[in-house]
């Protein structure tokens, strides 16, 4: 199915903090580490190309790593910005968790415990 717009937000939330806090600080470090390597003589260059071939292959791995490295922050994204998403439901399926109580016509909101008060 689509993704709602809370989930939407969420997973755009997700995509740009595993870059900024994971992906592209990781890929720096590789990337740097490389040219370093290359330049002590501990790792050779490429004849032709010098050390962008082996810089850009660090940088793409741990590029991905960094990316995969956020997937369970990025769970409990869901679970708690939208419990009630078809996302979040198959996240607590995966880990075992027991499924949200559906909304009743009493009780139409539900904040999840996030200590909001209930009317009424």
């Amino acid at each position: 199915g689509q993704l709602s717009p809370e989930e939407r937000q969420v997973m755009a939330e997700c995509a740009s903090e595993s870059f900024y806090y994971r992906s592209l600080p990781l890929a720096a470090f590789s990337m740097t580490l490389v040219q370093v390597a290359i330049k002590k003589g501990t790792l050779m260059p490429h004849q032709r190309l010098g050390a962008i071939p082996k810089m850009g292959a660090a940088g793409l791995v741990s590029y991905f790593i960094g990316k995969f490295s956020y997937v369970n922050e990025c769970a409990e994204k869901f679970l708690q910005q939208a419990p009630r998403s078809l996302l979040a439901e198959a996240i607590r399926k995966r880990r075992g968790l027991p499924p949200l109580e559906p909304l009743t016509q009493e009780n139409p909101t539900d904040y999840g415990g996030l200590g909001v008060p209930e009317s009424g």
